[in-house]
């Protein structure tokens, strides 16, 4: 039995608590059992749960883990009865992804969404969406916002990860300060190797780190030769614009954006991708951000690294 005991904090603040953590779950040998520890766990947010969630899916769905594996539930009730709520629990005592891809909608978890295919993209992100709008009151123009950023996310994930467990999807709502946090994982391949196949960019990538910030700068080429931002230097605009946060973790580095300012750590390795946003939606800004693009193939030259 294999145990791997998680931080208190399971959050986009802390990109490298993550990291550290399910780098170490998914060492577990091939058919071992599995404790996931979460018994100190007090704060977990979108990003954090995204992200266990992915691993987790990819553990069962390749039969990695031996029956009786199981979760240690957090002594914090409130973090608890979320992680019931988002169906991990039942995913691993059932040991099949089928907890979040039933054929019976309202059985399904709610707040955290498995997407096994692409064309399951368009009816999952409403559900998950209305979720939010039920607990935070912003406006009809703030949440199909917030759909653009799922869709676009998810669809980033079956154009350019190569994974083959799905785009794990999870949305949080804090209606106290009008925030919303989502965040989508994959278990892929990562930026860096998504990037090496793009004459012009692989040539000025030297890391994880590198290539993240080249990802979140990245201009892409119209039919007509004409260049825009790509997906995620998108996102990264509208965060900067409405004073929200960003999160990117891909291999071996986190960057984030907060406070206006860019910085990237190093962290343990995390194969796939996990990309988080904060936004507030009740800002002013959200009403002017720009519409968030499908990436496409031809990319401009990235500028310089960010802040160490």
């Amino acid at each position: 039995m294999k145990e791997i005991h998680f931080p208190s904090v399971l959050a986009m603040e802390h990109p490298g608590f993550v990291s550290e953590a399910l780098s170490r779950m998914l060492s577990v040998p091939q058919g071992e059992s599995l404790t996931v520890d979460l018994t100190d766990t007090q704060k977990l947010s979108a990003f954090g749960v995204a992200g266990l969630g992915a691993c987790l899916a990819h553990l069962v769905s390749r039969q990695r883990l031996a029956s009786g594996s199981v979760i240690r539930r957090p002594e914090n009730g409130r973090v608890s009865n979320d992680l019931m709520r988002m169906g991990l629990y039942r995913l691993l005592q059932e040991g099949s992804v089928n907890v979040f891809t039933g054929e019976k909608m309202a059985e399904r978890p709610q707040e955290l969404w498995l997407v096994a295919r692409p064309e399951e993209l368009e009816g999952a992100i409403p559900r998950l969406v209305n979720l939010l709008r039920g607990v935070l009151p912003a406006t009809r123009a703030d949440f199909e916002r917030v759909m653009q950023i799922f869709l676009g996310l998810g669809d980033n994930v079956f154009r350019h990860a190569k994974g083959h467990s799905g785009a794990m999807l999870c949305g949080q709502a804090f209606p106290k300060n009008g925030v919303v946090e989502l965040a989508v994982a994959d278990y892929g391949q990562g930026v860096r190797a998504s990037l090496s196949r793009l004459p012009g960019v692989r040539e000025s990538i030297r890391g994880d780190a590198d290539a993240i910030v080249a990802a979140l700068m990245l201009k892409v080429r119209n039919p007509d030769g004409t260049l825009r931002p790509g997906l995620l230097n998108t996102l990264l605009a509208t965060a900067s614009k409405t004073g929200g946060e960003l999160v990117c973790l891909s291999g071996d580095a986190s960057v984030a954006l907060r406070g206006g300012e860019l910085r990237q750590s190093r962290v343990a390795h995390f194969p796939g991708t996990i990309v988080g946003m904060r936004l507030r939606l009740l800002s002013p800004g959200m009403q002017d951000a720009e519409e968030a693009p499908a990436p496409a193939d031809q990319p401009a030259p990235a500028p310089g690294p960010a802040k160490p």
